[in-house]
């Protein structure tokens, strides 16, 4: 249920919203999400949102993503933007499908492979990755094995920092 399980962003180790042990199936809503821009056109389709989950922060962050996918060839770009200041712990957590194997060079390529193909992710090259086994879920009470791609980073947000993800098929 917590926010580093998801393929998101979390910041200084804080929950986007407060998580409760002694509620185990209710999350108290204390962010605001915000649809910002959608477009789908013949060549592209493209989705932009924000939340405020870390605005409660001593150093203010809004988190704005957007998701732009080129229909032809398949590529997603995943554009996150950190609004705010001040120094910070981000550590991003991308899920991979099972049967998905992980290997980042650690100049900012991370190489996807499975069913015979593979899928270059390129990242941020100063992000600490690290490949590790991980868990999906289909269904609640139904867990996969699974490989995740964790990265880190200690950074300093100054009006507007943007993070750019990209895969796309290899040739």
């Amino acid at each position: 249920r917590t926010t580093g399980y998801h393929n998101t962003l979390l910041i200084d180790g804080v929950e986007q919203n407060d998580v409760r042990l002694d509620y185990l199936f209710r999350m108290f809503e204390t962010s605001t999400v915000e649809h910002v821009a959608f477009t789908d056109a013949a060549e592209e389709t493209t989705y932009t949102g924000r939340h405020t989950g870390f605005e409660r922060l001593p150093a203010a962050v809004t988190h704005e993503r957007s998701f732009h996918l080129a229909k032809t060839s398949g590529a997603l770009s995943i554009v996150d933007r950190l609004i705010g200041s001040g120094q910070h712990k981000v550590a991003w957590h991308f899920h991979f499908a099972p049967g998905v194997t992980v290997a980042a060079d650690g100049n900012g390529r991370v190489t996807l492979a499975a069913a015979g193909r593979s899928w270059s992710l390129v990242v941020p090259s100063h992000l600490r990755a690290k490949a590790s086994d991980a868990w999906y879920s289909p269904s609640y009470g139904v867990r996969m094995p699974c490989v995740a791609l964790d990265l880190t980073a200690d950074e300093t947000i100054t009006a507007t920092s943007v993070y750019r993800f990209e895969i796309a098929l290899d040739a």
